[in-house]
């Protein structure tokens, strides 16, 4: 489990960057991301 989540980290990470994604962005907008996180942790559960 622990993997899949380190492996889902890298990916996710990978694709923030392929879409024009920044390290100030993710600084500036965390609070938004950190929300969807959430609401997509929680409807997978």
């Amino acid at each position: 489990r622990v993997r899949a989540l380190l492996l889902a980290g890298i990916r996710a990470a990978i694709l923030w960057h392929q879409k024009g994604g920044r390290r100030w962005h993710f600084i500036f907008q965390s609070s938004k991301i950190l929300k969807i996180a959430s609401s997509l942790s929680d409807a997978s559960q």
